[in-house]
């Protein structure tokens, strides 16, 4: 996936942050899940018309040669519904994550607000909205969004109303450490101000 822009201002009293995803086209996560939706199917159904590499029948000639009730059918039937169903879940996640049309984070001393492109919506026009009191926002910070083999994607995470937002991928550390900066003095609840607390603790309990 291409980086997109963004752009980053921190002033006294609010941080805001601008990610553009769409560099060329506005309908790039349309074709990005046409062609995973096309990767499924394709796949799909060389796992059911393909025999095996000794000879087995393919799923679909056991299934002209067994009751649909028999184990030969059933099981092999239920796995590949299922290989589908988890893969086609778990792609539409990591397309919507990689190719987000557009996102926005505002952030005063009182509320943090994120702002989205709707997923459905090609032409990038239509943004959601959610509000929440800083108070109620943990973990601000910098981490994976996305995994892979021998690969991971980076950018802004945060938990907010028992979800977890990963935002901005391919954030840089700079660009992230920037955010966070401008956050903490806010009075966000960032991991690395957390965890420099909780290393503080641990030394006046040492000294102690």
């Amino acid at each position: 996936m291409p980086k997109g822009t963004i752009d980053i201002v921190v002033e006294p009293g609010s941080v805001r942050v601008h990610y553009d995803a769409i560099n060329k086209s506005p309908h790039g996560r349309f074709y990005v899940g046409l062609a995973c939706l096309l990767s499924i199917i394709a796949l799909s159904c060389a796992i059911f018309l393909l025999g095996g590499k000794q000879g087995e029948t393919s799923l679909w000639q056991d299934m002209h040669a067994y009751p649909m009730s028999s184990p030969r059918i059933y099981w092999p039937l239920a796995i590949l519904v299922a290989f589908g169903v988890l893969f086609g879940w778990h792609m539409t996640r990591v397309v919507a994550i990689l190719y987000p049309g557009a996102e926005k984070l505002e952030c005063d001393a009182t509320t943090l607000m994120v702002s989205r492109i709707r997923w459905l919506d090609w032409e990038n026009e239509e943004w959601i909205s959610e509000s929440y009191k800083l108070s109620d926002v943990t973990r601000i910070r910098f981490g994976v969004i996305v995994s892979g083999r021998g690969s991971s994607t980076y950018g802004l995470l945060f938990g907010a109303a028992g979800r977890t937002y990963k935002l901005f991928p391919k954030l840089t550390s700079r660009e992230a450490g920037k955010i966070l900066a401008g956050v903490e003095a806010l009075g966000a609840e960032t991991d690395r101000r957390r965890k420099a607390a909780q290393r503080e603790l641990k030394n006046r309990k040492v000294r102690a």
